[in-house]
């Protein structure tokens, strides 16, 4: 009785697998016995009784003419399709009228393995055109690109039409990654005017600001043209907090560039 048992608990489940594998043929078989001998009789060649609804349908491989089942012929480089009643082109082939012709690959390409597209693609070095995969033509000073179908300049070179031109770069200058349209910028301290970097001039009691690009005042004074003037701040006042102007003391308020005391309300 042990020795059943175990026997039991390792074959049911496997034979779960292959008693649903059964079950549509096993319904249509049952469908075909309750619709009697006259429904089996009706049933035209390579085909079965739908489980519902009546009627029939072809078998995998064929398709219907409303009468019969006829097979599905396909034809070289070819598969049936999902439903059995059709065929599609394997890959590397591609439907031409009721055949599927070979992809032909260009010289310098390969088969891409889609069923979409044209079915190929170019090697690296070479792009795809109208007549098929030409040279990139890679310059002096440049490199292919990350799919391998063009090209962009080394560090220090700008692209031209068919070439990779040195960029210049001034004195104070240096390279940068594209953000400005020459190629380069200016070094903190000095300002672009042209095709040069001119240095930033700060006045005294000045100093060039965080941009680079121009000079601000210390603490206490304030622009004035080119220059920085002393911040005079009136009695009962002190600078504030931007240190180039001054606020009142409480309780006083300003009145031009003095500071007077606020009359109490009486009430």
């Amino acid at each position: 009785m042990t020795t059943l048992r175990r026997l039991a608990r390792y074959w049911l489940p496997a034979s779960r697998g292959i008693l649903f594998a059964f079950l549509p043929l096993l319904a249509a078989a049952n469908s075909a016995v309750a619709a009697g001998p006259a429904a089996l009789s009706n049933l035209p060649a390579n085909a079965y009784a739908n489980s519902r609804g009546g009627g029939w349908s072809c078998d995998f491989g064929f398709k219907s003419s409303l009468t019969a089942c006829d097979e599905v012929k396909t034809p070289a480089g070819a598969h049936l399709n999902v439903y059995g009643d059709g065929w599609e082109c394997d890959r590397d082939y591609r439907k031409s009228g009721d055949q599927c012709a070979p992809v032909k690959v260009p010289p310098n390409g390969f088969l891409s393995g889609s069923n979409s597209g044209s079915g190929w693609n170019c090697d690296r070095g070479f792009r795809m055109d109208s007549t098929g995969c030409v040279d990139v033509g890679l310059p002096a000073h440049a490199f292919l690109n990350d799919r391998g179908d063009e090209w962009e300049c080394d560090r220090g070179y700008r692209r031209g039409a068919k070439s990779c031109d040195l960029i210049e770069v001034p004195p104070h200058g240096f390279l940068t990654r594209g953000s400005s349209k020459q190629g380069w910028d200016c070094e903190r301290g000095y300002l672009l005017k042209g095709d040069i970097c001119a240095a930033v001039v700060a006045p005294a009691n000045g100093y060039v600001n965080r941009s680079s690009q121009g000079w601000d005042c210390d603490r206490g004074f304030r622009k004035q043209d080119a220059s920085c003037v002393a911040i005079m701040v009136p009695p009962n006042a002190h600078l504030g907090a931007s240190g180039n102007a001054w606020d009142c003391n409480r309780p006083f308020s300003r009145q031009g560039e003095t500071c007077v005391l606020r009359a109490l309300s009486s009430n």
